[in-house]
């Protein structure tokens, strides 16, 4: 489990990493190490859209923080924690996620001042001050419990996890999309057979829309969540 208040005898997670190749092949997971690993809950929180910035969520510095680490000539720096005004002193920030041109940053805390547990909050980058704005709600759009955070590079589309009243079990993938006047649609809860009866979350699209990957606790699955890939028809 993320939170590192829950004592669920498991090992503390760390961060893998596979890659594919011209196959469509995946190597095996190989572990990232300890520049990016600690002995403690490491997690990936969220990959930039030209995947040279890595969000890295840390369980065990204060109730839980994100950090960033650059990809640099191949290898992937030590992570350094987000501004103070995106981790608070005694606040839970669980995910982030970047919008393509790096002005806008999502992220996903529990701090006061939200409509539910964990909320969706936005910090806008200041290029004249050079540090992120102090966060905005993105309001009662997201009034349940939300996680897994992800915008899409086309800049209007925004995928996460909801344990809402129109969910069909446990936390369930929704998307809401943001009009020209900067307002969000009603979330919409994106069904079977992505979402199931228990917990489904960390949805992330490919930049040419056609693959989703996410995190689903199934029935046919080989432990408690399993990675999955779904292909969009049409």
């Amino acid at each position: 489990d993320e939170d590192p208040d829950m004592g669920d005898f498991k090992y503390f997670e760390d961060i893998y990493i596979s890659c594919r190749d011209e196959n469509g092949n995946w190597s095996k997971a190989k572990n990232m190490g300890g520049k990016i690993n600690t002995d403690n809950y490491d997690a990936t929180a969220g990959l930039s859209p030209d995947g040279k910035q890595m969000f890295v969520y840390y369980g065990w510095k204060g109730r839980g923080d994100i950090y960033s680490s650059k990809l640099v000539n191949n290898e992937w720096t030590k992570p350094d924690k987000l501004d103070k005004v995106i981790n608070g002193d005694a606040t839970w920030e669980t995910s982030a996620t970047i919008s393509w041109d790096g002005r806008e940053l999502f992220f996903v805390s529990d701090r006061p001042g939200g409509y539910g547990g964990c909320d969706i909050w936005v910090c806008t980058w200041d290029e004249k001050k050079k540090k992120w704005s102090e966060p905005k709600n993105l309001g009662p759009t997201t009034i349940y419990e939300e996680r897994g955070v992800f915008f899409h590079p086309d800049g209007e589309t925004m995928y996460f996890a909801s344990n809402g009243q129109e969910t069909m079990g446990g936390l369930d993938i929704f998307y809401s999309k943001r009009d020209e006047a900067g307002n969000w649609s009603k979330p919409v809860n994106m069904g079977y057979p992505i979402n199931s009866p228990d917990d489904d979350v960390f949805f992330v699209v490919s930049g040419n829309g056609r693959y989703g990957y996410y995190a689903s606790f199934k029935e046919e699955g080989m432990g408690e969540k399993d990675l999955y890939r779904i292909t969009f028809l049409g």
